[in-house]
């Protein structure tokens, strides 16, 4: 039976990329990652696969992209013996029909049902079982986009938004990304929860009292303000979104509030918004980290946090992949996990 040593893994959502990753190379497989189609064919031009796990839509924005498939008829072409693998998060019995009968995929996974390990299990039943991990937990797609048992996505975002229509559209977007959240409506709500609980990220509208109109003298945005002295006090990073868009405020808010970023509701734009959200949340974990790293370990988790690879590490850093190794080995160690995801989820209890 073929050994599996090299695997390439196409995903345009880097927590299921780094998901998937994490199960190979700590089998110390040569793995290897693409984002879209161009950059995975670069790299099936470039290598042979043993196996290739591919997301059939490389598109959030156009769920009806089916880009996987058409990387999947390229890999059948250019190297018959490469196993391959499809996930999605919205296919069709036809779509993955035609990827099984027509194209030769080994399975199709529905990421809302996905159980890692019936996923390792598919796969030690099409390769040799000396490199195959035991290790696997079982976490389910529901568990994983919850954030469960470790997964990245441990995360639990609280929404202060007055305008329930917004708070649906905060809703949506925040489900879309795994993220459990907390909604509150007024001063007194927000008050309240950022008492009892603890956060990754803020959502705040500046104006909470829905259908007055702000000017300067009445100073509408005071609530807000104190409520960001109290989120900035739990070193919590805070978007703005909200419908205000004076240049006055806005350089207000950047220079005395310390916030992460400011939207305006009039030009909103979902995935900037969503990308946005993903890397404060990143950025937050590990500078609650850090501290306690080397400066060439915090090197090292930045870019873990990023979803690299070890080569990916290595090539960036200018080191062995052995050295990379040998720091996360310290890392974790340091942080007492014993995987990538393990040490983004512990950052933040620190």
């Amino acid at each position: 039976m073929k050994t599996l040593n090299r695997i390439l893994i196409v995903d345009d959502d880097q927590a299921w990329r780094q998901i998937i990753s994490e199960q190979f190379e700590e089998m110390e497989c040569e793995v290897h990652v693409a984002d879209h189609l161009a950059a995975a064919e670069e790299l099936i031009l470039a290598y042979k696969y043993d196996l290739a796990v591919l997301d059939l839509s490389l598109s959030s924005n156009d769920h009806k992209n089916i880009d996987g498939l058409v990387l999947l008829q390229h890999i059948r072409a250019a190297d018959p013996e490469c196993k391959c693998v499809m996930m999605t998060g919205f296919a069709t019995v036809d779509i993955a029909v035609k990827a099984i009968v027509e194209f030769g995929a080994i399975h199709f996974f529905r990421k809302e049902a996905f159980v890692i390990a019936d996923f390792m299990s598919t796969i030690s039943s099409n390769f040799s079982p000396s490199k195959i991990s035991n290790a696997s937990l079982g976490l389910t797609g529901e568990e994983m986009q919850s954030g469960k048992n470790n997964s990245p996505l441990i995360q639990n975002a609280l929404v202060i938004e007055d305008d329930p229509d917004w708070r649906d559209i905060h809703s949506e977007l925040l489900d879309s990304i795994g993220l459990a959240q907390t909604h509150c409506s007024s001063y007194g709500q927000a008050m309240g929860q950022l008492g009892r609980g603890t956060f990754s990220i803020v959502l705040l509208d500046l104006n909470l009292r829905l259908g007055e109109k702000y000017t300067p003298a009445v100073g509408l945005e005071l609530e807000s303000i104190r409520l960001m002295e109290k989120i900035r006090a739990t070193k919590t990073p805070i978007i703005i979104i909200s419908g205000l868009s004076s240049p006055d405020l806005i350089d207000k808010i950047y220079r005395d509030q310390n916030i992460f970023a400011y939207f305006e509701k009039q030009s909103y734009d979902r995935e900037l918004l969503k990308n946005t959200i993903l890397k404060a949340i990143q950025e937050a974990e590990f500078k609650s980290a850090e501290n306690d790293l080397t400066n060439r370990e915090s090197e090292v988790m930045q870019l873990v946090t990023e979803g690299m690879t070890n080569k990916e590490i290595a090539i960036r850093l200018f080191i062995t992949p052995n050295t990379v190794k040998r720091h996360l080995k310290s890392i974790f160690a340091k942080m007492d996990v014993h995987t990538r995801s393990g040490a983004v989820a512990k950052a933040k209890s620190k």
